[in-house]
This record gives C-alpha cells, structure tokens and sequence, in this order.
C-alpha cells in the first residue's frame, strides 16, 4: 500500500511540474567596422557622421506565423561635422544574413531620419525594431545576421579615404 500511494505522489507532483519550451539560440549580430558609419556630404562639405554603434535585440516566437524572428532596434550616432543650417538627416542602413538556409538569406534596406536641432553637434538616436526571420533549428549556429549603414560604391570610397577614429 505504501508504495502504491508513493507512485501516486510522484506522479501527482510531475504532472504538476512545468515544462520549459526548447529553448533557442539567438544568431550572432555583427557591425563590421567598414560599413558601420558614413560621413554625408552636402553642398561639397561633410556635414554629418552617421555612425551604427549598436542595438537592442531578442528572438522570439510568432504564434500566429508559426516562426522565429529576431527583432533589432539600431542605436545610431549622429555627428554634425561643421556648423550648417541643416537640420534633418536622411540615410539608410541594411541587414545581410550570412551562412544560413537559402530562405533566410539576403539583404534588406531600411530609411531612417533624424532631427538635430541647429545647436547640436552630438546626438545618439534608437531607429524603429525591425524583424528579421531566423531558422527553427538550433543547429544553424553559423547564421549571422550583418548589420551597416548603406551606401553607394562613391560614398564608401570617400569614406575610406577618411580617417576613422
């Protein structure tokens, strides 16, 4: 009899135990320093330093989609070079996944503005959270995702030739 009510307390108590969801990895997010900032140029002088100087960021599940995002909210730092009159600055930066499934691969562009008043010469900004699909399975450990600010071909020339400090 005794061991009939200990199995039965045992079973009791595990099915009152909870059980964790599997727990998954969030991918790696990198800012690789050559395209993590770029000066902007307006009228023939460089009027702002645009630079991605991190995020905030979580994975999660999406019920209703039945799929795994992680979301990133970028934190830009805006630098007026000289003193101008310009107020609003227009740029754009891109997400690229690395190493991956084929359907998670690729790049995407996202517009961003800020607004810096006319006696401000520093200012730190977060964009808006974007989304980012990731893979269900744990083992993809190798998928990054690659974060910078987007520029043409003449824009990260002129920004090499600048000095980085």
């Amino acid at each position: 009899m005794k061991k009939l009510l200990s199995l039965l307390l045992v079973f009791a108590l595990s099915s009152c135990a909870t059980h964790d969801e599997e727990v998954y990895l969030c991918p790696n997010v990198l800012i690789p320093r050559e395209s993590a900032y770029i000066i902007q140029k307006a009228n023939y002088a460089d009027d702002f330093k645009i630079e991605l100087i991190g995020f905030e960021g979580y994975c999660e599940r999406v019920e209703m989609l039945d799929r795994r995002v992680a979301t990133i909210t970028p934190i830009f730092e805006v630098e007026r070079l000289y003193k101008t009159e310009e107020t609003e600055v227009d740029t754009k930066f891109f997400t690229n996944t690395k190493n991956g499934p084929a359907a998670f691969l690729g790049k995407k562009v996202y517009n961003i503005s800020f607004n810096l008043a006319k006696d401000e010469m520093k200012k730190e900004f977060k964009g808006k959270p974007i989304t980012v699909r990731i893979p269900w399975n744990s083992s993809s450990i190798d998928f990054e995702i690659m974060m910078g600010m987007e520029a043409s071909y003449t824009e990260r020339q002129y920004n090499k030739q600048l000095f980085d400090i």
